[in-house]
């Protein structure tokens, strides 16, 4: 309805809705912790419901533990059909810099920590190359005429004939679509 000083007018708009109930729910809506002396820690047990029935698998991620405190056990749990789960969320109350350079410490990107020379080496993926390389080294012809000693040379790809590509006659009278 939009009013003014002189005139009322009615606007009627077509919609449509379909209204999803979440599967998944918890028995707190909202989680507090108290205000504690800085070595002690609070626990709340959490209980999750699985009102359809579907699986489903749950995943919880916290904030870095570091800035929040927060630990969650467990992190993953597997939600059977009509099924729930107890999920404990404990709060550490130590204290914690939360100043500028401390910030860009804890997300500054990891650096390589592999030594140089020192490299991962992967032996199973190297023998399965080796024996690759081996077995396609037989199947290459030998030439006679090469001198001994001489690397064998692989045969070029047999080329394939190219399809032939009809082009249309320019001079060829066009037919009209009636």
């Amino acid at each position: 309805m939009i009013t003014g000083k002189i005139q009322a007018r009615e606007v009627k708009l077509p919609f449509t809705c379909s209204v999803v109930k979440c599967p998944i729910r918890t028995d707190k809506s909202k989680i507090e912790f108290p205000c504690l002396p800085e070595t002690e820690f609070s626990e709340v047990v959490v209980q999750v419901t699985n009102d359809s029935q579907k699986n489903y698998m749950v995943e919880l991620v916290p904030p870095n533990i570091k800035i929040a405190g927060l630990i969650v056990n467990p992190l993953v749990t597997d939600l059977k059909a009509g099924r729930s789960a107890l999920i404990c969320i404990r709060y550490n109350s130590e204290f914690r810099d939360l100043s500028l350079k401390k910030m860009e410490e804890l997300f500054k990107p990891k650096e390589n920590l592999i030594k140089p020379g020192i490299g991962v080496r992967n032996k199973k993926l190297e023998e399965r190359i080796k024996k690759e390389r081996e077995e396609a080294a037989k199947e290459i012809p030998i030439d006679p005429k090469a001198k001994a000693g001489a690397k064998p040379v692989a045969a070029a790809p047999a080329k394939k004939p190219a399809e032939e590509v009809k082009k249309p006659d320019p001079k060829a009278a066009k037919k009209t679509p009636q």
